[in-house]
Formats: C-alpha cells, sequence, structure tokens
C-alpha cells in the first residue's frame, strides 16, 4: 500500500511506515485507516505540527505515538482496544 500527499507524503512498504513533511492531523487519519483504530485527537494546537519519521509497521501504533510525543509534546491514552485519545 502506498499513500501519497501533495507537498508531503506517507508510504507503506515492506512493512514500512515511512513520512516526510505530513501534518499531524493528516497523519493521524492516515494512522487511523492503518492500523484500524480511532484517534480522537484533542489538542488541536497539533493540527499543523509537521512530522517526519519510519518506523515498522510491526511496532505498532502506540510506538509511533511515543515517538512522536517526544517532539510534539502531547499525551495520549488508549480508551478501548480500537480507540485512542491525544491530548
Amino acid at each position: 500500500i502506498t499513500t501519497r500527499l501533495v507537498g508531503s507524503e506517507m508510504c507503506i512498504r515492506e512493512g514500512l511506515i515511512t513520512f516526510k513533511d505530513i501534518n499531524f492531523k493528516d497523519l493521524m487519519k492516515k494512522l487511523e485507516k492503518n492500523f484500524g483504530i480511532r484517534i480522537i485527537v484533542d489538542n488541536h494546537t497539533l493540527d499543523n505540527y509537521a512530522c517526519s519519521g519510519k518506523f515498522r509497521a510491526s511496532d505498532g501504533i502506540e510506538q509511533v505515538l511515543r515517538a512522536l510525543q517526544q517532539d510534539a509534546h502531547f499525551t495520549f491514552e488508549r480508551e478501548s482496544g480500537t480507540e485512542i485519545r491525544i491530548q
């Protein structure tokens, strides 16, 4: 599966999730689709935050979010098996 956005990029290939200069809001939408979960973002100051990174899909959504939160300074909580809330 390959997903491309104008001016930014997210690619999923051979088990790797790679993204460059994609805004946080769009990245969360793409991650929702790829991990089959719902992500609720309450912290809208993150919406246009530019994200870049590379992860193994097998690392899971929580590992991706933990890495992003090191730089973007947010908290997240899994509210159910299929729902994560970002504050």
